[in-house]
């Protein structure tokens, strides 16, 4: 079928007063399917004052597949004149809106008010032309929403915004333009969307994100208004929902900007954004199956994402009968100041009415320093409902020199309805940063693969049911301490590396497949009357000094092999049970207590009870 024609151009200028009772139209022609129907025109009336009920539509026209409204334009010129005489319509629908444009005699020259009004559709200010605008007021309406393309500028800063203040569905997009704002710019009752690369939002002072209110990010974006960006109670920093594995990882919040505080009740919130029910690497064909992203989801794929620098989206759980949901979404914030956190950062999975639930996605801030209340959360936990979802990756760094965690009460978690993700907190001092692996209670496994990056860290913390697995062929190198509370890890073909020349205390009970401690003159402590059990190789050498956390109480190694020699390097032992095989070593020496160890020095095995 035929499309529609568009909309003719209509000019009138009067030199006096225009009373309008019926309709001046530009409406584009009707279409059908499969043919389009017709854009709207233009209608440009310039006259003293304007009354009557009657109307003014340059919308386009019906049937067939969508088109845009038109223009219209009305300049009023006589002394005092306002539209409180019209009370009839203006009107350029379509399947993105038109503009009405309307100009008082107060107002400059082409500086009047900017009328958006439909139903969702998206208006190209600029339609990449090098465009620029000055309006005094803007009106949004409908769902009406502005989109600023490259080249073009839309200047507000001495505008008036009045959106729906029921709806938050109208907003302003820029795609690759600039959008001028006053230098204190407070966001209310509309959203900005930051959509594409070339993209400038920068107010001097400082920018407000207020109750109903949301700024998007979902291309990478800095913001350099001097007093950084706040989010008030109701107020929203988010991205866009993202798809299909085939389709990538196509939205993520990558922000810079000065400093950053979120009131109560605020919130960086992309949860549920992440790969759709089905989708993502860690996903599963499992009809029940969990996401995985930084912990495994109850039967579902592999682990992936990186522990100390965080970007990537979670899987969705498997979408049996429609029932899974979305993984979370991915924050990236670099704050080059201060952050004061009193309400929340989610990139929680979403939840599932059934089948499996989304992983975790990621949070990755940096900041000087960062405090807030005990109400405060950094999450990307997975959702919940079906079969458990793997916890994401969460990165905190701070980098001011002696910042530290105490001014912060709340809360930073990645749990899993299946095995928890992985928290990484780092201070400015240190050269690494702490890896939490804490699943709150919840029986699950967090795999760091080939797929996992990023593996040296200075303290290791494995609470609350956590179970921290590493592959074959992978090696977690910790400049720091080791602390287990719950039974033992099974390090199933990895390699755990204590390095760096610090002293060192391992806690708990392990099971490690590959035990590397090889820092020359390196003291490890382990914990008393617990059990290092060794599945594969232990490298200890170059005079490194293995002994109990507390002097006189033994501390127990067992190699799986039972019976037979196992030999190490230069190592000196003190309080040590070797249970199973013998312990010998070429150099160091015996520092008294130990059982089943073998010293060069003496040339026998040392058994003391």
């Amino acid at each position: 079928m035929a499309g529609g024609e568009g909309g003719g151009a209509i000019r009138l200028i009067v030199t006096h007063n225009t009373v309008l009772n019926g309709t001046i139209s530009a409406t584009g022609g009707n279409g059908a399917v499969p043919g389009g129907h017709g854009a709207g025109g233009s209608i440009w009336l310039t006259t003293k004052a304007l009354s009557g009920v009657g109307s003014m539509d340059a919308s386009a026209g019906a049937g067939g597949y969508g088109s845009g409204g038109g223009r219209i334009a009305v300049i009023l010129t006589g002394a005092g004149a306002d539209f409180s005489g019209f009370s009839g319509a203006m009107t350029a629908y379509g399947a993105g809106a038109g503009t009405v444009y309307r100009e008082l005699p107060t107002d400059a020259a082409g500086q009047g008010e900017l009328i958006v009004n439909n139903g969702g559709g998206l208006t190209d200010l600029n339609g990449g032309q090098a465009l620029s605008y000055t309006f005094s007021r803007v009106t949004v309406t409908n769902a009406g929403v502005i989109a600023v393309s490259a080249n073009g500028t839309l200047n507000l800063s001495g505008a008036t915004i009045k959106p729906d203040p029921s709806a938050g569905t109208e907003g302003l997009r820029l795609t690759g333009g600039t959008l001028v704002m006053p230098a204190v710019c407070v966001v209310s009752n509309y959203f900005i969307s930051i959509d594409a690369a070339g993209s400038t939002f920068n107010p001097a002072t400082s920018v407000t994100i207020a109750t109903n209110s949301m700024l998007y990010v979902n291309y990478p974006f800095t913001n350099t208004s001097t007093g950084g960006l706040t989010i008030q109670a109701g107020g929203l920093l988010s991205h866009a929902a993202n798809g299909t594995t085939a389709q990538g990882e196509m939205y993520k919040i990558d922000l810079t900007v000065a400093s950053l505080t979120v009131h109560a009740g605020g919130a960086v919130y992309v949860k549920g954004l992440g790969y759709l029910p089905g989708n993502g690497p860690g996903t599963s064909a499992g009809s029940s199956a969990g996401g995985s992203h930084g912990g495994l989801g109850a039967g579902g794929g592999p682990t992936y994402g990186a522990i100390t620098n965080p970007v990537t989206i979670g899987s969705g759980g498997a979408n049996n009968s429609g029932f899974g949901s979305a993984g979370g979404g991915a924050i990236k914030l670099t704050v080059n100041g201060a952050v004061t956190l009193n309400g929340s950062m989610s990139a929680d999975g979403g939840i599932a009415t059934g089948a499996g639930s989304g992983a975790g996605g990621s949070v990755w801030l940096t900041a000087t320093e960062l405090s807030g209340s005990a109400g405060a959360s950094i999450t990307a936990n997975s959702g919940a409902g079906g079969a458990g979802g793997g916890g994401g990756h969460v990165a905190v760094i701070l980098t001011q020199a002696g910042a530290g965690f105490s001014g912060y009460l709340g809360t930073i978690t990645a749990y899993g309805g299946g095995g928890a993700g992985t928290v990484y907190r780092k201070t400015g001092d240190p050269s690494y940063g702490d890896l939490i692996v804490d699943n709150n209670g919840v029986a699950g496994t967090t795999l760091i693969n080939t797929q996992m990056t990023d593996t040296d860290v200075r303290n290791v913390y494995i609470k609350n049911n956590g179970y921290l697995q590493l592959a074959m062929n992978r090696t977690l190198t910790v400049y720091g301490s080791w602390s287990n509370a719950v039974a033992p890890n099974a390090i199933s073909g990895g390699t755990v590396v204590l390095a760096g020349a610090a002293p060192a205390t391992v806690w708990g009970g392990n099971t490690w497949s590959n035990l590397v401690i090889t820092n020359a003159g390196k003291v490890v402590y382990f914990e008393t009357n617990k059990v290092q059990t060794i599945t594969g190789t232990p490298t200890f050498d170059n005079y490194v000094t293995l002994r109990s956390s507390v002097d006189g109480v033994r501390w127990i190694i067992s190699k799986t092999s039972a019976g037979g020699t196992q030999y190490v390097g230069k190592v000196s032992a003190k309080d040590s049970n070797a249970t199973n095989d013998v312990f010998k070593t070429t150099g160091g020496s015996d520092l008294f207590h130990n059982y089943h160890w073998l010293f060069p020095a003496s040339g026998t095995v040392v058994i003391m009870r």
